[in-house]
């Protein structure tokens, strides 16, 4: 009955009571159950000596599992877990915790499991800020292989099972901490844990996820901080989010929209956006997304904050691919005149705008094609500096005087006065400042690009600006919109100010538009109706050489390589003639020094230059673009050295298959022969370095593979390149360290070899270096290797060397101290003796091993080779499909 008492709180009972109910719970049957509850409710009390007593107690009823009361412990193991994982005092703790222990491991182990789950998800609710830091703290340990468990981790044999019967109980308390914890530091652990929770594959599939719940809850809530904390918890789920749930993706919508707080509109149209993109929404659902930005269209227009507008122009982009959408148009645009021109978002206008036109969609294309109309007007107004069709009304005490209107009127006058353009259109310009400029800028060429026709003079206005303006943004962005531009057909007075304006772009003091300005003048320069004069090609080359921007040096290098590589059908011959003179001047003067550069870029450009010069194997650097091929650090030089390199087999192949005359073939195989030579030489001079051996293989390889098209006619080429490379190659795969880079794959080196036709400079070599390295006092990798190198060739070489080979083998069956290469040494023995093509062998095998398996067993010296010898009898003599191989010697054992 007193269990049942209205307040039992563990300060009513002092030593005299404990010791009463005690003898109670012992001696009356019908107090029992009663007095072990009180007993189990004063263990959790705060006073030490209550718990420590109460502790004892339980130990010694549980110590007497014959005790009539011994069943009803059971219902003790709550409180006593609690003490055990929340007791303020380590006295106490630990006896408590070595009792649950004992408890655990006689019969209760369900029971405890089951109970340190629930006291973790009441500690999380403790008022104590301390415990709930300390119990995120542990759980987060929990995740962590290497860390070290929590006391209460004993209930379990494997982590894994721990985690899994903990974190599905423990999970709403977390989030519960994350959203609304009122101690940050406790909500950015909750947070931690959470993600950690997310990517846990063995117990993130069981996690309640309630994102809608989530964010309701924290809706109502006044501080801002907790609607931020269930947007990013509910990101941190968002592959495991109910996406079939209207109200969640209406929610996130609104909130993107209309919270009043820039970071939670932030984190959420983040979020709706990321969810629209990578999880591949029903069309249902995105039409509720859609419904759902109309309705809050308004405040999306309105929004006042820069990043939020850029999130919103890439999220409403996105949706224009997903759902038919013209109604956001007019939304887009709106944005992008709002978006600072320097952002992000406007790198890529023209090309948007122009999609959103072309886009399949029907109402789409009248929807901008419309808006489109609507600004084009306005910038043609602009441009002819017509009046507005309302007259802005300005407030009494703002409005400027007479003297203020001149300053600025004179001010106006002087703003690009060299240029050519109207009074009018430059007052309009340096009214609106630099930024708006640049915005106006993109404008225009997006309108110029959507309506060529109307807007023929838009290449001129860009081109005045960027010659005039003086700040070096706007230059810049008028430069790059001009690029763009030229992909349509180009005016007269674009190629003529281009060409003859060089000086006013190429001393700029911003990089930026230097670069642009010499894209432009190749852009311009490939043209079919461009002739670039001797003077510009000789201006344009300083920058190549001396421009201390490592973008416009290597730019103005390709310039003049994209000036050679158009097609011939493209231009006249004198042109390219005179391109090419100039290039060969340059690459002759200045191609050493570029392709040692210290940028990477410039290096690429070099070699991109010099392939255009390099047509034979007189070409005096071609020694550097082997080099470049395998020695340069960047990935990007070494491939465009290959290409170079890969063009010019190509060139010196093609002749065989297009002209019959034999003075044609005969020149062609000599070029191939010459250039296989010096491939050949470097290629064996970079296989004898460690550090480029992998490069030099794969070189090798590619260069060696000709295609099937042309495989009769390029064989004798590819077979000289091998006479010059797989001597050194073959050194190489017999003695090279073995590590983790090097040859990672030997098969394809044996294919290499197995494949190619090899002519008498290779067959005095292999046998040679597989001779040597087999030795039983070379290194047991050389012997190791050289084994399997002879087992993948054997019927490559000739009747040369076989003797001393199949010797060597022989030895090593017997003498070796590795059991693995004496097993592959016989191995080989026996695939080449069984080997139907190679009868030759078999003579050479016999004598070998019939002779040292005799010596071996005669030695009473060395029962090791005795030992081995025996072994390799029962191999040799055991019956296969092609018999008998071996009959085992005479001798007596």
């Amino acid at each position: 009955m007193l269990k049942r008492a209205p307040d039992l709180r563990p300060d009513m009972f002092n030593t005299g009571s404990i010791e009463i109910i005690s003898n109670m719970t012992v001696y009356e049957e019908d107090a029992r159950e009663d007095g072990l509850q009180i007993l189990a409710t004063l263990m959790q009390s705060s006073e030490d000596m209550q718990c420590l007593r109460t502790v004892a107690f339980v130990r010694t009823v549980w110590d007497d599992s014959s005790s009539p009361f011994y069943s009803l412990v059971g219902q003790f193991i709550p409180g006593l877990v609690e003490v055990a994982m929340n007791a303020d005092l380590t006295d106490v703790r630990q006896p408590a915790l070595r009792l649950t222990k004992d408890v655990w491991a006689r019969e209760f182990s369900t029971e405890i499991r089951s109970a340190i789950p629930r006291t973790l998800s009441a500690g999380l609710d403790s008022p104590e800020s301390g415990k709930r830091c300390h119990i995120v703290t542990d759980l987060s340990e929990l995740l962590k292989d290497d860390s070290e468990k929590p006391p209460y981790a004993f209930a379990w044999h494997y982590t894994s099972d721990l985690v899994v019967d903990v974190f599905p109980v423990v999970f709403e308390k977390i989030v519960r901490a994350a959203i609304h914890d009122d101690n940050s530091s406790i909500r950015e652990k909750a947070k931690a844990l959470l993600k950690d929770l997310s990517r846990d594959g063995r117990v993130s599939s069981m996690l309640k996820v309630d994102a809608l719940t989530w964010l309701e809850t924290a809706a109502v809530q006044p501080s801002w901080w907790v609607r931020h904390s269930a947007v990013l918890v509910s990101e941190t789920f968002i592959d495991q989010l109910d996406l079939t749930n209207e109200d969640l993706v209406k929610k996130l919508v609104e909130w993107a929209g209309t919270d009043e707080d820039d970071v939670i509109r932030r984190s959420s149209v983040r979020l709706i956006s990321t969810i629209c993109k990578d999880h591949n929404l029903s069309p249902e659902m995105l039409e509720v997304v859609k419904s759902t930005i109309l309705s809050v269209k308004g405040n999306v227009i309105k929004e006042g904050n820069t990043t939020i507008r850029s999130q919103w122009v890439y999220f409403l982009s996105d949706m224009v691919n997903y759902v038919s959408f013209p109604e956001v148009v007019p939304i887009l645009l709106e944005l992008y005149f709002k978006v600072d021109s320097d952002s992000e978002v406007w790198k890529n206008s023209h090309e948007y705008f122009l999609m959103l036109g072309e886009h399949e969609n029907e109402a789409l294309k009248e929807s901008v094609d419309k808006v489109l109309r609507g600004i084009a007007k306005d910038v043609r107004d602009g441009i002819e500096a017509k009046p507005p069709s309302k007259p802005v009304e300005t407030d009494s005490d703002t409005q400027e005087t007479p003297a203020q209107d001149e300053t600025e009127d004179d001010d106006a006058m002087n703003y690009m006065s060299q240029s050519t353009l109207k009074l009018q259109l430059r007052r309009l310009l340096y009214k609106v400042g630099w930024v708006d400029r640049s915005t106006w800028v993109d404008i225009l060429a997006t309108i110029a690009a959507h309506f060529p026709r109307d807007f023929q003079d838009a290449y001129t206005i860009l081109f005045q600006i960027a010659q005039h303006d003086p700040d070096t943004d706007v230059q810049y962005a008028c430069l790059e919109s001009l690029i763009l531009l030229t992909k349509q057909p180009v005016t007269r007075e674009l190629i003529s100010d281009t060409i003859n304006h060089f000086g006013d772009f190429s001393e700029n003091s911003d990089w930026r538009v230097r670069f642009s300005y010499i894209q432009l003048l190749s852009s311009v320069g490939v043209l079919k109706e461009v002739d670039l004069s001797d003077e510009v090609l000789k201006k344009l080359s300083t920058p190549a050489l001396l421009d201390a921007d490592n973008y416009c040096h290597s730019e103005a290098v390709n310039t003049f390589s994209n000036l050679l590589e158009i097609g011939d059908s493209d231009r006249d011959s004198p042109p390219r003639e005179r391109y090419r003179g100039n290039v060969e001047t340059m690459v002759k003067g200045h191609f050493p020094n570029g392709i040692v550069d210290r940028s990477w870029k410039i290096r690429q450009s070099w070699i991109r230059l010099a392939g255009t010069q390099v047509k034979d194997a007189e070409f005096p650097e071609l020694f550097k673009l082997f080099n470049a091929s395998i020695k340069d650090v960047d990935s990007n030089v070494q491939a465009e050295a290959m290409k170079v390199l890969q063009r010019l087999l190509e060139d010196g192949s093609v002749a065989p298959l297009i002209l019959n005359i034999i003075l044609l073939n005969c020149f062609a195989a000599k070029l191939r022969a010459s250039i296989a030579a010096k491939l050949g030489k470097s290629l064996g001079s970079c296989l004898s370095a460690p550090e480029y051996t992998d490069r030099a293989v794969t070189v090798l390889k590619k260069i060696t593979a000709p295609p099937s098209s042309q495989e009769e006619a390029c064989s004798p080429y590819f077979n000289v390149v091998e006479s010059q490379a797989l001597p050194k190659l073959i050194e190489v795969v017999v003695k090279e360290e073995p590590s983790d880079t090097t040859f990672g794959s030997q098969d394809a080196l044996y294919t290499l070899f197995q494949n190619v036709k090899l002519p008498d400079p290779i067959d005095s070599i292999l046998p040679k270096a597989i001779r040597s390295a087999l030795k039983l006092d070379a290194p047991f990798n050389v012997r190791s290797a050289a084994v399997n190198l002879f087992g993948r060739l054997i019927g490559c070489v000739p009747g040369r060397g076989d003797s001393q080979i199949i010797s060597r083998l022989a030895e090593i069956v017997i003498k070796d101290e590795f059991d693995a290469v004496r097993i592959a040494a016989l191995r080989v023995l026996k695939a080449a003796y069984k080997a139907p093509d190679f009868f030759r062998f078999r003579g050479a095998i016999k004598a070998s091993l019939s002779k040292i398996i005799e010596n071996s067993l005669k030695d009473l010296k060395n029962p090791r080779f005795r030992a081995n010898a025996v072994s390799a009898i029962d191999s040799l003599t055991e019956k296969g499909s092609n018999g008998i191989i071996l009959k085992p010697p005479p001798i007596f054992l």
